[in-house]
């Protein structure tokens, strides 16, 4: 990304412009990454990403969009995101930035994009030390994924936690009062297809860990690095295994790992569930990521 901005004032409080870059570049990364490693195709650009996955399921790293040059003309990305998708006859979500991209966001609301909840935005966070660390209980075992069977398994574990959605589903493309739109559960397959290479999690790049809670798998996390930034990605806990803490035990292992691998900071972007969970275990929020999807769409997912 082309980034240079030293620092931004938000209200009374002063952000390091460097950790909002981390969130975003982190996050450009990471929906190359998931595209490729589905078997989808990208059109990476020096100014722009477009990342479509095998599965045509349209949310947040699933056929995606985001300008990664503050300068270019917000309609050249949105011709050139409309031509991509459109040409495999599939949707797309758009990745902004409340902070610096104002004039792509007014780009989209012209074109008829509908804004995806929640309206003010998905909090980008971050934290620059180690958390401090947590034994996991007696029943509970973490293991890290060495393998392709575990890979596997770490999508049954997300595919399971993200097919009930933490807000109802909407049931049009209509925007509601405040202006955004609600998504659909994401599909097992789309789950499956991000993960589709065995090899996926076993990346140089990427670490990933799963919580076993009685012997079964209940709960996971990944890390994907970018330089000396690492994100934090899918963290997941099946529906019959929540409010144990094992999110908990599992971002803050996946986290104090990025550290160890030489990240200066650690980064993420909060569902409306995960939010309180990260502020109390020290995130500090940064930025917000806006989300548009194509006005076709019925509805976009997670």
């Amino acid at each position: 990304m082309v980034h240079d901005r030293g620092t931004l004032v938000r209200g009374s409080k002063l952000f390091d412009a460097r950790l909002i870059d981390a969130c975003e570049i982190n996050a450009t990364s990471a929906l190359r990454y998931f595209a490729l490693a589905s078997g989808g195709e990208v059109r990476d650009e020096q100014r722009f990403l477009l990342a479509a996955n095998s599965h045509p399921y349209c949310g947040t790293f699933h056929n995606g969009a985001t300008r990664t040059d503050r300068g270019l003309d917000p309609e050249v990305l949105l011709d050139q995101a409309r031509d991509f998708f459109g040409a495999r006859q599939r949707d797309f979500v758009l990745w902004l930035s409340k902070d610096t991209d104002v004039d792509l966001e007014k780009a989209a609301r012209k074109r008829g994009m509908l804004l995806r909840k929640p309206a003010d935005g998905a909090p980008g966070m971050c934290v620059t030390t180690p958390l401090p660390a947590v034994s996991p209980p007696p029943e509970v075992r973490l293991v890290p994924v060495t393998s392709a069977d575990q890979t596997e398994t770490f999508a049954r574990v997300v595919a399971d936690a993200y097919s009930v959605r933490e807000e109802p589903a909407g049931q049009s493309a209509v925007p509601a009062a405040d202006g955004a739109v609600s998504g659909a559960a994401q599909p097992p397959e789309a789950v499956f297809a991000l993960f589709r290479d065995p090899d996926a999690l076993v990346d140089p790049r990427v670490f990933a860990l799963l919580a076993y809670r009685r012997g079964e798998p209940a709960a996971g996390a990944m890390l994907f690095r970018s330089g000396d930034v690492a994100g934090l990605y899918w963290v997941s806990t099946v529906p019959g295994a929540r409010r144990r803490g094992l999110a908990d035990l599992v971002t803050r292992a996946v986290t104090n790992e990025g550290f160890a691998r030489g990240a200066r900071v650690v980064v993420l972007q909060a569902s409306p569930m995960g939010a309180p969970l990260y502020r109390r275990m020290g995130f500090v929020e940064v930025t917000r990521h806006r989300r548009y999807v194509s006005a076709a769409a019925p509805t976009a997912g997670h």
